[in-house]
């Protein structure tokens, strides 16, 4: 099953998008639901994905959403900051993307060729740089735990 844990509601899923990214995203953008959609080759582990939205619902059940639509909500919290461009930047799909990430309050695949689930994630060293992660050995925790910080903060 794709369900994220601790979710009972939302549902994980990816597409290939190699030379079509754009007109991927904006094949979803245009269809109905609760979805988040972002550059998966941007993405450290699975936990980072899982644990944002996480902490995006709880920040929405709380009332203490930084930004003001939990879509966006989630990005920052992937992007582990409290700044909606830059998390835009950082995540946003792009004509290079290769791979897109969808979580969507369905079950139902809404484009021919989605994959249920994540796949396997090998972050490069681009990307580690891109976050500018210190603990190379465990880019993960370091990433989950600096989200976990801005929020925080932010409060």
């Amino acid at each position: 099953m794709n369900t994220i844990k601790g979710t009972d509601e939302l549902f994980a899923f990816h597409i290939y998008s190699k030379g079509r990214a754009i007109e991927l995203k904006n094949e979803l953008i245009k269809q109905p639901g609760r979805r988040v959609i972002f550059d998966g080759s941007k993405i450290l582990c699975k936990e980072q994905v899982v644990s944002a939205i996480l902490r995006a619902n709880r920040a929405e059940i709380n009332n203490t959403m930084m930004a003001k639509k939990w879509n966006v909500e989630v990005l920052l919290q992937v992007a582990a900051t409290h700044q909606i461009k830059q998390a835009i930047s950082l995540l946003d799909i792009t004509e290079i993307t290769e791979i897109i990430f969808i979580v969507q309050s369905s079950d139902e695949i809404p484009i021919k060729g989605m994959l249920s689930g994540f796949p396997e994630i090998f972050p490069d060293e681009n990307i580690i740089r891109m976050y500018n992660i210190r603990n190379k050995s465990n880019s993960c925790l370091e990433i989950i735990s600096r989200a976990a910080k801005v929020i925080v903060n932010h409060t």
